[in-house]
């Protein structure tokens, strides 16, 4: 495993949105496919960002907690 280039993003509360730069990461690192149908997310499609552990069960508002899904 390679050491991160820049610190994960930890949102200051549960409510705050990633930042696009936070997204990007996101889809570089899931090589842009949706996590719940697998499907690549195409260009211009909506997406989010979910959290693999929900907010309300425990789950943290951080970049490693976060996936792509369409939207």
């Amino acid at each position: 495993m390679t050491a991160r280039s820049v610190p994960e993003w930890i949102g200051k509360t549960p409510d705050t949105a990633a930042p696009p730069r936070v997204r990007i990461r996101c889809w570089e690192r899931d090589k842009g496919r949706c996590h719940i149908c697998d499907q690549k997310i195409k260009v211009g499609e909506k997406w989010q960002l979910d959290h693999i552990q929900a907010l309300i069960e425990g789950g943290a508002n951080r970049e490693t907690d976060l996936l792509p899904a369409h939207g």
